[in-house]
């Protein structure tokens, strides 16, 4: 751990049922800051039992902002950087110092607590939709693979990166955080690497169906058409446009995005995270849609 200076930044919001199970699954405690966003139960109460480093804010800032301001505050401390949910158990951490070097980020294998997949390998698809492959079936994907999209709920982000890259948007605030700063690695040519050999238990709650959960997507969705798809491709997906902000490509940096993204889509839903009957609705309406776009990007 000292060799390669692994800092774990963890991001709290009323994590008492929870925080406890992964303290006691790291590895040290040293260089771990853990950053509460305001809890009202015994968060703060317990993380300072384990003798951890505690920031705690006055108001929830985010789970990007929360992010930044742990990595900010271990920087001069480490050079990779541990972000975790506080819902989240270590299994396994093995990984090799030469794919720190040569990754800005590294994927681990996420479990569900049965066992079966919570992230393995995440896609896109037309809509601007990110969804797990394989979701709640065993582990597939037996060796490193290089990804297009990493899950924010378990990743290691290297120094350089952030020099590269820059932080997370904090305007997002809760969801496609993770979406946003993949798609900005990869216009900068920053790879990402998934690694089963480091594996977390990620005491995942399906929550599609909350209201929050769906507001904050849908928004956050559209923010992420308008900075990085084409405008047509935009406009097929019924999104109005907006301003453009610090991360918007200019028109020709959209095709170039848009032409390395593209055989990375999936033409529907096919994650168990959905009903069969819902993922068949759904499918019938994304698969020839699909098709429509695609004459367009």
């Amino acid at each position: 751990m000292e060799k390669i200076n692994l800092g774990f930044v963890i991001v709290t919001y009323n994590s008492a049922d929870c925080i406890g199970h992964l303290l006691q699954s790291l590895p040290t405690i040293k260089n771990v800051v853990v950053i509460d966003n305001n809890s009202t139960d015994k968060t703060c109460e317990i993380v300072k039992s384990f003798g951890c480093e505690l920031i705690a804010n006055k108001h929830n800032q985010g789970y990007g902002a929360g992010v930044n301001q742990g990595i900010k505050h271990l920087y001069d401390k480490c050079n990779y950087f541990f972000i975790l949910n506080p819902d989240i158990v270590i299994k396994s951490l093995k990984f090799e110092a030469d794919d720190l070097e040569k990754y800005g980020i590294i994927q681990p294998l996420v479990l569900l607590p049965n066992g079966n997949v919570n992230v393995e390998e995440l896609r896109m698809n037309v809509l601007g939709f990110v969804y797990p492959l394989n979701y709640n079936c065993a582990p597939k994907i037996k060796s490193k693979k290089e990804a297009t999209f990493f899950s924010g709920s378990a990743f290691i982000l290297s120094k350089k990166t952030i020099e590269k890259v820059g932080y997370f948007d904090e305007s997002l605030f809760l969801y496609y955080e993770d979406v946003d700063y993949a798609i900005r690695c990869t216009t900068t040519n920053e790879k990402i690497l998934f690694d089963p050999n480091i594996i977390v238990e990620h005491d995942y709650k399906n929550s599609i169906g909350s209201k929050s959960k769906k507001k904050w997507i849908l928004k956050n969705r559209r923010i992420i058409a308008n900075r990085y798809f084409k405008n047509i491709w935009r406009k097929l997906l019924f999104i109005k446009k907006q301003k453009q902000d610090l991360h918007t490509l200019t028109e020709n940096e959209k095709n170039t995005f848009t032409a390395y993204i593209k055989p990375k889509l999936l033409l529907g839903f096919y994650t168990k995270q959905f009903s069969k009957i819902a993922r068949i609705i759904i499918n019938a309406f994304t698969i020839p849609y699909s098709l429509i776009i695609k004459l367009f990007i």
